[in-house]
């Protein structure tokens, strides 16, 4: 009879864990982190300093990733995600839904917002310069039910091997 009337021993604890995780990051947003990051983008605050804070709170969630952008409804945007792991989809949709409402100052996302001007970006890289997308060439073909894509950029050669 242990079996059954032991049913808690077979619960799931996981998502108990990191709903508290979440509600806790949300509560240290609420009480701290927003300001910190207003700080930041005013300048009177150490972006360096507020992003070594920002990505503790944030990882302590998981394995997941932030970054601040400009908001369309909102001044700033608060984006928490997955970036490319797609098994942390639901993470990130979990704290976006546990977000508080956005409101004139901040609103929040769970992916990347599309640029505006795709052709206006320019990555800086370490050792490579910089990477203008409007110098960027993609290729791209059917190989039976598959597609072979292939970028170039000029800088690319200047590129490290990757590690």
């Amino acid at each position: 009879m242990a079996l059954f009337g032991r049913r808690e021993r077979f619960q799931r604890r996981a998502p108990q864990t990191s709903t508290a995780r979440i509600e806790g990051f949300w509560q240290w947003w609420q009480e701290k982190g927003r300001h910190l990051a207003e700080r930041s983008i005013t300048g009177d605050l150490d972006p360096a300093e507020f992003a070594e804070g920002m990505t503790r709170s944030v990882q302590a969630m998981g394995d997941l990733v932030w970054e601040l952008a400009p908001g369309t409804s909102s001044a700033h945007l608060l984006v928490i995600s997955p970036e490319a792991a797609v098994p942390k989809r639901a993470l990130a949709r979990r704290v976006l839904m546990a977000a508080p409402p956005a409101d004139e100052t901040w609103a929040y996302a769970d992916a990347r917002q599309p640029a505006e001007d795709p052709e206006k970006i320019v990555l800086r890289a370490d050792g490579a310069g910089e990477v203008a997308f409007a110098e960027v060439r993609v290729a791209a073909r059917m190989q039976g039910n598959r597609f072979d894509v292939v970028i170039h950029h000029p800088s690319f050669a200047d590129l490290a091997p990757a590690s």
